[in-house]
């Protein structure tokens, strides 16, 4: 079995030398441009990934404010509730369609 062995050149100037200077810089600005090319996106991708990362941080700061920024006398009032539930004095419900089900049977009593 014969092998073939495939050869390859090295660019070369008209000369027959190697590439000069100005060529060898044209070609390292080509392969940085492609780098450039390829991450760039990833490093956009990142950013946007952290911008709207962060105003999701706000945002949710906002409606849903750390524990220790709740006043107390809204969480005395969710205790109770709790305390009512337990005891039986007031009425959960599980989902959406059980609530509006109790409040269809009110209006058959009206």
């Amino acid at each position: 079995m014969k092998t073939k062995t495939i050869t390859t050149r090295v660019p070369e100037d008209i000369s027959g030398g190697k590439l000069n200077k100005k060529e060898e810089r044209k070609k390292k600005m080509v392969e940085e441009e492609q780098l450039v090319e390829r991450l760039a996106p990833r490093i956009e991708e990142k950013i946007r990934y952290r911008v709207v990362r962060s105003i999701i941080n706000a945002l949710e700061e906002q409606f849903y404010p750390p524990e220790e920024m709740f006043r107390e006398e809204f969480v005395k009032s969710v205790e109770e509730a709790e305390k009512r539930v337990k005891e039986g004095k007031a009425r959960t419900f599980k989902n959406a369609s059980e609530l509006n089900a109790f409040l269809e049977s009110l209006k058959t009593e009206e």
